[in-house]
C-alpha cells in the first residue's frame, strides 16, 4: 500500500481557477501573509513592468497561453509587487518560473500581492525574474503590473498551521471517497469517515484565532461534506476549497492531500 501525496499548488490552481476562483473574495490585509496592502517601510525599485493579455475562456478545448513578464532585477530588491486588473467575476494567478511560487486572487482585487525574490531567482547570475500570468476572463483582456520592492515577505505562521490542518481533513475526505468508490468501504463506513473529517473542519472553523475566511470556508466545507452523496464528499464544495487553496498559496503554504494508493503506485 503506497502513499499518494498530491501537492495542491500551481497545477491545481490552473485547473480550478476557472470553476472556483470567481467565488473567492480578496484576501484581507492580515490574512495573506503580509502586514498591509501597502506594507510600511517599503519602497518601489525601478520602473514597473506592464503587460496586457487575453484571459482564459471556460469550456474551450484550447485557450490563451499564459502572459509572460520579464522583470529586471536590481540591487536591494526583496520581492515583486504584483497587481492584476481583469474584468468579470473570474480570477487570476501569477507564478514565478524559477521558484514556482504563486499568487492568486479574484478579478475584483485591488490590493497587490508580493512574490519573494528567492535564491533560485538569482541562480547562475540571473538578472531577471520571469513571471507567468493567467486570468479567467472569458476571453476578455487583462493587465499585469509587476514592480520590484524592498518589502521582505514573511509567512504567516497561523495560516501555515491552518493549511496543514486543512490538508489532513481533506485527505480524510479524499481517502474515504476513494475507498468507497473502489469498494474498500461500505456506505456506513464512508459515512463514519466523512463525519470525522467534517468534525475536524468544523473544529477549524471555531478555533481560537481563526481568521474570518478560515472560519467561513471550513464551516461551509463541513456542511457540504455532511450533505454529500456517497463518494463525493471531497468535491462537494469546490468554491470554498478553492478559496482555501488560494489563501494558502499566497502565504507560500502548500495544501497537500495524501491518500493510500491501493495499486501500489505513487501519485
Amino acid at each position: 500500500m503506497g502513499s499518494k501525496p498530491t501537492a495542491v499548488g500551481v497545477a491545481l490552481a490552473a485547473v480550478v481557477l476557472i470553476v472556483g476562483l470567481s467565488a473567492c473574495s480578496a484576501a484581507s490585509t492580515q490574512e495573506a501573509g503580509r502586514s498591509s496592502a501597502t506594507p510600511a517601510n517599503t519602497s518601489a525599485l525601478g520602473a514597473a513592468t506592464v503587460a496586457h493579455g487575453t484571459g482564459i475562456t471556460a469550456g474551450h478545448a484550447t485557450s490563451s497561453k499564459p502572459l509572460v513578464l520579464t522583470v529586471p532585477l536590481v540591487t536591494g530588491a526583496q520581492s515583486i509587487e504584483v497587481t492584476v486588473t481583469c474584468a468579470g467575476s473570474g480570477g487570476w494567478f501569477v507564478t514565478d518560473d524559477a521558484s514556482t511560487l504563486t499568487r492568486e486572487a479574484s478579478c475584483g482585487t485591488t490590493s497587490p500581492e508580493y512574490l519573494p525574490i528567492t535564491a533560485r531567482d538569482k541562480d547562475f547570475g540571473a538578472t531577471t525574474v520571469t513571471l507567468d500570468a493567467t486570468a479567467a476572463t472569458d476571453g476578455k483582456p487583462f493587465t499585469v503590473r509587476a514592480s520590484l520592492s524592498t518589502y521582505v515577505f514573511r509567512q504567516n505562521a497561523g495560516v501555515s498551521a491552518f493549511c496543514t490542518a486543512y490538508s489532513d481533513a481533506e485527505s480524510t475526505l479524499d481517502q474515504a471517497d476513494q475507498d468507497y468508490l473502489s469498494h474498500e468501504l461500505s456506505a456506513s463506513q464512508w459515512q463514519q469517515e466523512r463525519a470525522t473529517a467534517a468534525s475536524d473542519l468544523a473544529a477549524l472553523s471555531t478555533k481560537a484565532g481563526a481568521t474570518s475566511w478560515e472560519s467561513s470556508s471550513t464551516a461551509s466545507l463541513a456542511k457540504a461534506a455532511l450533505a454529500a452523496q456517497p463518494g463525493h464528499a471531497e468535491t462537494a464544495d469546490r468554491a470554498d476549497a478553492t478559496t482555501v487553496i488560494g489563501r494558502c498559496e499566497n502565504n507560500d503554504s502548500t495544501v497537500t492531500i495524501t491518500t493510500d494508493d491501493y495499486s501500489g503506485g505513487q501519485g
